[in-house]
Parts: C-alpha cells; sequence; structure tokens
C-alpha cells in the first residue's frame, strides 16, 4: 500500500506512523464514552506527529 500511495503522491512525502496505542490511549482519555472514538484516536496520532503534549 505505502509504495502505492507513494507512487501515486509522488513529490509528496510520505510519513509512516506506529499507531498501535492510540485506540487504547482515545479509550482512556474518553472514560467509557465510546462515541468518537476513531477521531479522538486520530487526533492523538496528529498531535504526536505535530509535537503536541
Amino acid at each position: 500500500f505505502v509504495s502505492e500511495l507513494k507512487k501515486a503522491l509522488a513529490g509528496v512525502e510520505v510519513v509512516l506512523w506506529d499507531e498501535r496505542y492510540t485506540t487504547y490511549e482515545a479509550r482512556q482519555r474518553m472514560g467509557r464514552k465510546g462515541k468518537d472514538l476513531d477521531a479522538i484516536s486520530a487526533l492523538i496520532i496528529l498531535e504526536e506527529y505535530l509535537g503536541l503534549p
């Protein structure tokens, strides 16, 4: 998948990111509320990429 993405986006940097624990961390942040779990996981990945605490 990554090689195809790099071909399709020639000239654009493709960054790989380890997302294994983001769902777990999202659940910790949200408590028992399961709503928007994917959105919170994506937010965590973005925060880590940008170097935000």
